[in-house]
Order: structure tokens, then sequence, then C-alpha cells
């Protein structure tokens, strides 16, 4: 149910392939956003996607803050 738009549709189609093309298409992939504009829930469908097509994955979901807390701990 995500809207798109002129403004959103390179995204969409972005995280639509990301989902099913996965490691291959867009990898990694960046999104980038003002607030409310449907980062998250770009994220979590494909999340939603991956874990419908292989219930065995496993996903790591976390902030950038988180992610770059992380990074540096292993650096």
């Amino acid at each position: 149910n995500f809207v798109t738009g002129p403004g959103n549709d390179l995204a969409y189609a972005a995280a639509t392939a990301v989902a099913n093309q996965l490691g291959n298409a867009y990898n990694p992939l960046f999104i980038h956003g003002g607030v409310g504009l449907g980062k998250t829930h770009l994220l979590q469908a494909i999340c939603q996607k991956v874990l419908h097509d292989n219930p065995n994955a496993r996903i790591c979901y976390l902030s950038c803050e988180t992610f770059v807390n992380q990074f540096l701990d292993c650096v």
C-alpha cells in the first residue's frame, strides 16, 4: 500500500528489485529522505518479502546510529 509518485518512483523500483533479487540488485541499497516520506515503510516491505520467500532468512534491522556504533566496535 505504498503510494508512489514522481518523487519516489525510483525508490520504490529499487526496493522492489532488492526484494526480488536479493544480493544482486542495488547492493547495497541506500535510502535517504526526509521524515515521513516512507523510508521505513520501504525497508519493512523488503524484509517482509524476503521472509515470505525465505522463512529461514536472517535479517538485521537497526538504526544508522546503531550500525555505525557496532561497525566501529569491530574495527
